[in-house]
């Protein structure tokens, strides 16, 4: 059985705010050239502090730069799909959230943190953070880990008795 999520800075909508226009053409390329490859506007130095892992990110050549067009719009789709579902959401929850995300919205997590219908749920905003809460600066890291460590030493004790 599931004994819990740990949802770090869930994307369950974009920081960036995407055209209408550039919607419609990733609705009509989605249906006729589902591959189209997309670039959206991430910059590898807005997902964490830690200069090494950004510059560990920009030298990876498995880091994806693109989206493809079919990926943008299901994604939307279920991004929807969650929100309109949240209340049945009843496992146990973790929400860790970077305060300072300029990938996701942490506005939309909060919402979906607030419609859930768990009794078991916390949120954690981490008010200067970059999206990756894990790969931060050790100090920013630790903090993160050691709230993580707390969840899963309260939640694994519960599951045992």
């Amino acid at each position: 059985p599931l004994n819990g999520i740990i949802a770090s800075s869930p994307f369950l909508g974009l920081a960036m705010k995407v055209p209408s226009v550039q919607k419609i053409m990733a609705n009509f390329s989605s249906r006729f050239f589902p591959r189209l490859a997309l670039y959206p506007r991430i910059k590898e130095d807005e997902l964490t502090h830690d200069e090494a892992v950004v510059e560990s990110t920009v030298r990876d050549p498995f880091y994806l730069r693109i989206a493809r067009a079919r990926w943008f719009t299901e994604t939307l789709q279920a991004q929807k799909e969650t929100m309109e579902q949240a209340k049945s959401f009843k496992f146990p929850l973790l929400m860790q959230q970077a305060g300072d995300d300029r990938i996701v919205d942490k506005e939309v997590a909060r919402e979906f943190f607030e419609k859930i219908g768990s009794t078991d749920a916390k949120r954690i905003e981490y008010s200067d953070y970059f999206h990756e809460i894990y790969n931060e600066t050790p100090e920013r890291r630790d903090r993160a880990f050691s709230d993580l460590k707390v969840w899963l030493d309260e939640h694994q004790s519960s599951q045992t008795t």
